[in-house]
């Protein structure tokens, strides 16, 4: 929240005067702010888990080999999950019309609402509770939970899968067209965001 309540405070202020430049700087401010806000208590965290491992009263904490594993596997998939958008635009620059790689960005901001409001959420909501199941060797309450928010997810996200993709081309309208956002633009906009919303089902 504070994140986000920085970076539309820091637009707002800061966007007549600087222009683009305004989103760079907010972006790093609140990047920072990121930053700080999670590393403080995972520098505790830390400590105490260090502090435990010295005097043998339970594992490594944060660098037991196993869970600097683990997290070596997490870095690899993120990796790679963002090395293919720059890449997706790429092929797309080199391969499409004029305007489709600024369409993809467009029908992706719409595309990510649903995604971040409720896949997202739902993910980071019961991360913590399956997680320990699983340390509790809780394998069948894990799995209940874990296709239970499947189904849950499923049930909001497919109506408004199928929702967007009716109205796709009117959203697209009301959100982006103004200015050099013509009529050729809401079209191609739409015609990907279609797709998008197709793999959003999967997401799900």
């Amino acid at each position: 929240v504070l994140f986000n309540l920085v970076m539309i405070v820091g637009l707002v202020a800061l966007f007549p005067s600087l222009g683009s430049v305004a989103f760079v700087s907010v972006w790093l401010i609140g990047m920072a702010l990121q930053v700080i806000i999670v590393g403080i208590p995972a520098l505790i965290m830390t400590r105490r888990a260090a502090s435990t491992a010295r005097t043998g009263a339970g594992p490594s904490g944060l660098f037991d080999p196993v869970f600097m594993r683990y997290l070596s596997l997490v870095v690899l998939v993120e990796t790679m999950m963002l090395l293919m958008e720059p890449f997706d635009r790429y092929l797309a620059g080199v391969f499409l019309e004029t305007g489709y790689v600024s369409a993809t960005a467009y029908a992706n901001v719409i595309y990510q609402v649903p995604v971040r409001a409720l896949i997202y959420s739902m993910a980071t909501a019961i991360f913590p509770a399956i997680s320990q199941h699983v340390a509790g060797h809780q394998f069948q309450s894990a799995a209940a939970m874990y296709h239970r928010s499947l189904a849950l997810c499923a049930l909001f996200v497919i109506p408004t899968a199928g929702l967007l993709f009716l109205y796709r081309s009117e959203i697209v309208m009301l959100l982006f067209e103004r200015g050099r956002f013509d009529d050729v633009s809401r079209t191609i906009t739409a015609e990907i965001l279609a797709w998008y919303l197709i793999g959003m089902v999967f997401a799900a």
